[in-house]
């Protein structure tokens, strides 16, 4: 998986907080979770953030619906299924890198349920996908799984401005996140899927 498209970004934004000392005047605002995303040096590893998204989304992860996922491509040779964990990856260097505060369960589990519409949006079905299928992603999020507000309109609005007006930090956050993984996955060069094409397949 690649996020260099934000990578300069995130690294600026370290090399300010450190230079300013915005981490020290405002450690005492940071949650736990998020002390355990900003890990030392504010570099924390893909492992750390997988860490986070088991244990907020482990049930999904395991679901039938989830897992049938790798089975649909999503952008070039990236399947659903690694979409949805890049971007929830995303979201979470996004939070670490600008320090914000986040609810962190509603932020993974919706991540994660972004784009549960459980079908090849490559094949042809009605309506158009862009438009049609955050609603679908949610009834089989509802249907699945239990859905908070914030999770809900999450899913709803990640396609921004094509769809419904994010409502909270985390859908905010989704929709660039989403965007990002959505481009590095497009422009990326096609290359033949291995078992170490990505760390998350067989999760």
């Amino acid at each position: 998986m690649s996020n260099n498209i934000f990578d300069v970004f995130a690294q600026k934004a370290v090399e300010f907080r450190q230079q300013s000392g915005y981490n020290k005047r405002y450690e005492n605002f940071v949650t736990p979770t998020q002390r355990e995303v900003n890990a030392e040096h504010m570099k924390p590893t893909n492992a750390d953030y997988m860490k986070i998204i088991k244990k907020y989304g482990e049930d999904i992860l395991a679901s039938k619906g989830m897992q049938s996922e790798k089975e649909f491509v999503q952008h070039g040779n990236t399947s659903t299924y690694e979409h949805s964990i890049s971007v929830t990856v995303m979201c979470l260097r996004i939070v670490a890198a600008l320090r914000l505060k986040a609810n962190f369960p509603s932020l993974v589990r919706g991540a994660l349920l972004h784009d549960y519409c459980l079908y090849d949006w490559h094949e042809p079905h009605k309506g158009l996908h862009a438009f049609t299928h955050p609603k679908i992603a949610l009834s089989n999020a509802s249907r699945d799984f239990k859905i908070n507000p914030i999770e809900r309109n999450m899913i709803l609005s990640h396609m921004f401005p094509l769809g419904k007006l994010p409502k909270y930090r985390e859908s905010l956050i989704l929709c660039l996140a989403d965007k990002l993984c959505a481009l590095s996955e497009t422009i990326k060069r096609p290359k033949s899927r291995k078992k170490s094409d990505s760390s998350h397949h067989n999760l």
